[in-house]
């Protein structure tokens, strides 16, 4: 079943569609929810939160744009509520901030039959998370959606609620950006 069947399904009250929903999104919810809170804690507040929030609005889901994106923006709008809530705290990402990305997917491409790629692949990922590591918030949330989510450009303008052309000019001044690091991150190969 596609995301809006699911949705419906979930909004007229069969369990069924709200867990295979969550079943679907939850781990996507869990990566982003973890880059915004930079902690377990938060994250877990934050996802609960976000599918708490999806589950009860699942019947009034316009279908504008993915289910998705959709999620991502509840999860945002859920941490700015938090951000509002304690007094003196930035409603929005500090460019001091250091967030581990990749940890929840770290297994991605540990399906490599031939073991010296595999290292290789393992190797790559160290080396892209201590580049990520060293990126602005901004950039990190950008990349995340975009690159590692696979977000389109509309839907990532969207969560992130800027224009597409100032998404596109974020996303590709973070990739150059990641670049740059990743040639000063050695190779030990």
């Amino acid at each position: 079943m596609d995301d809006r069947a699911l949705l419906s399904a979930c909004a007229s009250g069969k369990r069924s569609g709200c867990a295979a929903f969550v079943e679907r999104h939850l781990p996507a919810i869990w990566r982003y929810a973890r880059l915004l809170a930079g902690d377990d804690a938060t994250a877990e507040d934050i996802l609960q939160d976000t599918l708490l929030a999806a589950l009860q609005g699942a019947g009034g889901f316009a279908g504008e744009g993915s289910a998705r994106a959709w999620l991502y923006t509840i999860a945002r709008n859920s941490l700015a509520r938090r951000h509002r809530r304690r007094a003196g705290e930035p409603a929005r990402f500090e460019d001091g901030d250091t967030i581990d990305l990749l940890g929840p997917a770290a297994g991605f491409g540990a399906d490599e039959a031939d073991a010296e790629a595999a290292l290789a692949a393992a190797e790559d990922r160290v080396r892209v998370r201590a580049a990520l590591a060293r990126l602005s918030p901004t950039d990190q949330e950008v990349l995340v959606l975009r690159d590692i989510e696979g977000l389109d450009g509309d839907e990532t303008a969207a969560v992130i609620d800027i224009p597409l052309a100032v998404m596109k000019t974020r996303l590709h001044r973070a990739r150059l950006r990641l670049a740059a690091l990743l040639r000063e991150v050695p190779d030990d190969r």
